[in-house]
């Protein structure tokens, strides 16, 4: 199956950062899940804050703020559509659908993206392992789930919590 972003999908990206929009759209192309873009990707610092203020985003350190001079903001946020609805939130990690299949659509949509930003050569950070780049993860949806967990522990040995944000990208240094 081969999908493909609509209008107002590319609409809300047109101030993303070309490479990472690229990756996203062969990424998209390849999956097996579709996948789309709920709102504006790029914010104002004002935007940004009033997020933060509504306990929608935890920090005013977003990639999705277009830096002051800059064009471009180097993060997306790729949401999967699930039985033709938008499926975003801390319980859609795993999801039964109307035929009774259980998908874990973050993990599907991560491992695409690490294979084409692997083969563009665009180096990626997934919120689903915010300590490690995309492109260094093994590739396959059960190498995501197995990153993932690996990430959980790491902050938990550390004395932390892991922040999962699986719908999230954005480009690494």
């Amino acid at each position: 199956m081969s999908f493909r972003f609509s209008k107002r999908s590319m609409d809300r990206a047109r101030s993303v950062d070309p490479r990472l929009m690229a990756v996203a759209t062969a990424a998209l192309a390849r999956s097996s899940v579709d996948f789309g873009l709920t709102e504006e990707q790029s914010r104002t610092w004002a935007e940004q804050a009033e997020k933060v203020r509504r306990g929608v985003s935890r920090t005013m350190n977003s990639k999705h703020i277009i830096p002051q001079g800059g064009e471009f903001s180097t993060a997306l946020d790729l949401v999967p559509y699930v039985d033709g609805v938008f499926t975003w939130g801390d319980n859609q990690w795993r999801v039964r659908t109307e035929a009774g299949a259980v998908i874990e659509p973050f993990y599907e949509i991560a491992a695409v993206m690490r294979e084409v930003a692997v083969a563009l050569g665009v180096k990626i950070t997934w919120g689903g392992v915010w300590d490690r780049r995309l492109n260094d993860l093994p590739p396959g949806p059960a190498a995501m789930k197995a990153a993932v967990e690996a990430y959980k522990a790491r902050r938990k040995a550390a004395g932390g919590t892991a922040l999962l944000d699986g719908p999230h990208f954005e480009l690494a240094k």
